[in-house]
């Protein structure tokens, strides 16, 4: 039985990770996909809430340890942005559940639901990172040290999408649509998503290892700034994307040369 759940949790965690990326890659699944993909992961979420229920019952017991707080506030942040992207994305739906579009004005939402997938997408890295040292404690620590030093380089690549991306535009409701590069092949946007995924995931993993206290935490810390640094340092050196045409993020939308946004006449409304 305890397998079965354990396969059941597995196997949950790995569609919702999946089904995030692809939501991220707008481009190459295009809006009909989006919504119901959208509509996938939301039911995903759910079942992972529901085969998780024990985990709301102990949110009152027990001694909260700087890990558990850190993991605690995490989780909450996660549902509620997952909550709130999956009811903005229906009040805007044209395919899934069109009979919800407008119950809210489209254009609230249409920023909103913009900002919390983003929050989602960084959330969830991290929150998955949190859960990396159980799955490694098999492992010689010399093995996990390389591999921590090998996941730091790939980490710092991926903040370094995630800026040239715009990402924290996004986050920070700077901008009222999302730029996309439709000319990109689909194989390469999903490769950037997983490679910014996995930035967040490597901070999550590292912070435990140092919230938990365990020997040597400097060494998490230090990997974590050189993955920063990494990062900042090809965004200073290599050619970032054009800035988005905005002097505010509630200037009117110009879509830059090879560029579009996401938005539909009836969305304009």
């Amino acid at each position: 039985m305890r397998t079965r759940q354990k396969n059941l949790r597995r196997t949950v965690d790995i569609g919702m990770t999946v089904l995030l990326l692809l939501q991220m890659a707008y481009q190459a699944t295009g809006e009909a996909a989006h919504e119901w993909l959208g509509m996938g992961m939301t039911a995903l979420v759910i079942i992972h809430q529901i085969i998780n229920r024990r985990w709301y019952a102990s949110t009152f017991k027990g001694r909260y340890t700087a890990y558990r707080a850190v993991s605690a506030c995490l989780n909450a942040m996660l549902i509620v942005s997952f909550a709130l992207t999956a009811l903005c994305g229906m009040a805007m739906s044209n395919y899934a559940v069109p009979f919800l579009y407008g119950v809210v004005r489209v254009s609230l939402v249409r920023m909103a639901h913009l900002s919390m997938s983003h929050w989602s997408f960084v959330l969830m890295g991290l929150h998955l990172g949190l859960h990396v040292p159980a799955m490694l404690q098999g492992l010689k620590e010399k093995v996990r040290r390389a591999l921590s030093a090998a996941c730091a380089a790939v980490a710092g690549v991926g903040l370094y999408l995630f800026l040239r991306n715009g990402m924290p535009d996004y986050l920070f409701f700077r901008v009222p649509f999302a730029f996309l590069d439709y000319e990109k092949a689909g194989a390469l946007v999903l490769l950037e998503n997983v490679a910014m995924l996995l930035f967040w995931a490597f901070m999550g993993w590292q912070a435990a290892v140092a919230l938990r206290g365990r020997e040597r935490r400097w060494v998490s810390v230090a990997l974590m700034i050189v993955a920063v640094i990494i990062g900042m340092a090809l965004n200073a050196a290599l050619p970032n994307r054009e800035e988005a045409p905005f002097s505010s993020g509630w200037s009117a939308a110009v879509p830059r040369a090879g560029m579009e946004t996401i938005y539909t006449q009836r969305s304009l409304s």
